[in-house]
């Protein structure tokens, strides 16, 4: 999945993942890699592969990663998400915490 941001680092990337296993969301063997690219949309951009055990991850697992990913930066573009309110959209706000809405952009 592409994740493109103006605001985002890739140190910021893989401490989504850590809160979301802190959180207990994503199981503590998931794992971010993260491969520059470049973005025509921001300033930075990431080809990112979330693995379990050496598999891709679930649709599960990256729902919560990328909640995390867009609570540190609302705006960002992952894959066909275009900013937090549309993942929540598209998701049928499937990963809130605690039913909490997402800000407005």
């Amino acid at each position: 999945m592409k994740i493109h941001s103006d605001i985002l680092t890739e140190r910021d990337l893989y401490d989504a993942l850590a809160t979301a296993k802190a959180a207990g969301k994503v199981p503590d063997g998931v794992q971010v890699r993260t491969f520059e690219a470049r973005s025509r949309q921001r300033r930075r951009a990431w080809d990112c592969r979330l693995e379990w055990l050496g598999v891709k991850a679930f649709y599960t697992e990256h729902g919560w990663w990328l909640a995390e990913v867009f609570r540190a930066d609302p705006w960002a573009v992952c894959g066909p998400y275009k900013g937090e309110l549309k993942f929540h959209e598209m998701t049928s706000r499937e990963f809130t915490h605690g039913g909490a809405a997402p800000r407005v952009q």
